[in-house]
């Protein structure tokens, strides 16, 4: 609600003309301070794709309400395991696939684990719905006589596995160089969205869609905010100001990492820590990044999360 600017008034009109599908300039996900340097609201990545996770297991129960269509095409987590069944998958068998039967069969703990996650959002895996589609020793996937209904499951996992791999830095770090290629990389992924979404909102206005055949509001706030917000940091501190950014440590995980060093620093104690035991426990977690105990940390002994290229 503080946020006054969106990603569009620091972009360059060329690139956003390149997405006429994108809207750059409703969302607000921007403030100024009071040296008019930009203050980013950023979605974490990861919870963000766990939604997705999560919106795909929804829309195959019929007990929730959200049912997840693209077009005249179903999408939801059974489909994959229909799929993943169909090429021979929970067989104890070698697959193509890191899937697993916990990858579809997921409770409160799982929920909270990205590794299922990323196995399901995966090159493999859009290579697998591509294969079983063509494949003319499976005439049928299901109850589905016509494999074309599978196409956008397979773009969406295919957009979703280019996200991941951009963001947790898989990719390479954003340069000068890179990145308006990284820009496009990651506006190619909202287009797709973009372009179903803006499907999807015409349909619904006729009357042959409700709102639960899209991702819930704020999944789809979160995702819009993910690729803006890393598309405004090349821009802003990459592109205009010569840095090079490790998108990896564009989360929450670095914080989550040091806070938890820090509360075990003063005996675990899951209540509030006061300043003065923060500032103690802080400076203990530092030396213990210095010393290598930590692999991630947002403390003064980690890496850089922004650097520039020496001259020499």
């Amino acid at each position: 609600a503080s946020a006054t600017h969106s990603v569009g008034d620091f972009l360059p009109q060329e690139l956003k003309d390149a997405y006429p599908d994108i809207d750059f300039d409703r969302h607000k996900q921007i403030m100024l301070d009071v040296m008019d340097i930009p203050f980013l609201f950023l979605s974490d990545a990861m919870h963000t794709v766990k939604n997705h996770h999560t919106s795909l297991e929804k829309s195959s129960t019929s007990k929730a309400q959200r049912d997840l269509k693209f077009q005249a095409c179903p999408m939801n987590l059974k489909m994959v395991e229909t799929v993943w069944h169909a090429t021979g998958g929970g067989k104890n068998q070698m697959h193509p696939t890191k899937l697993s039967s916990l990858t579809f069969n997921r409770d409160a703990k799982s929920r909270m684990d990205c590794t299922q996650t990323c196995r399901l959002f995966s090159d493999s895996v859009a290579r697998m719905i591509k294969s079983a589609i063509n494949d003319p020793n499976i005439p049928v996937l299901g109850n589905f006589q016509n494999k074309q209904v599978f196409n956008p499951l397979m773009w969406y996992i295919h957009h979703m596995n280019n996200l991941i791999d951009i963001t947790n830095g898989r990719l390479g770090k954003y340069t000068p160089e890179n990145g308006l290629s990284k820009q496009k990389d990651l506006l190619d992924v909202l287009n797709w969205f973009s372009k179903w979404k803006k499907d999807h909102d015409s349909r619904v206005a006729n009357g042959t869609r409700t709102e639960y055949n899209f991702l819930a509001a704020i999944t789809w706030d979160c995702i819009r905010n993910l690729i803006l917000g890393h598309v405004f940091m090349i821009q802003y501190y990459s592109i205009e100001r010569g840095f090079t950014i490790d998108p990896r440590t564009l989360n929450t995980d670095p914080v989550e990492h040091h806070f938890g060093n820090c509360r075990q620093m003063v005996g675990g104690s899951t209540s509030g820590l006061t300043a003065a035991a923060f500032s103690q426990a802080d400076r203990k977690a530092n030396l213990a990044k210095l010393a290598g105990y930590n692999a991630v940390g947002n403390c003064r002994g980690a890496n850089e999360h922004f650097t520039k290229q020496k001259k020499f």
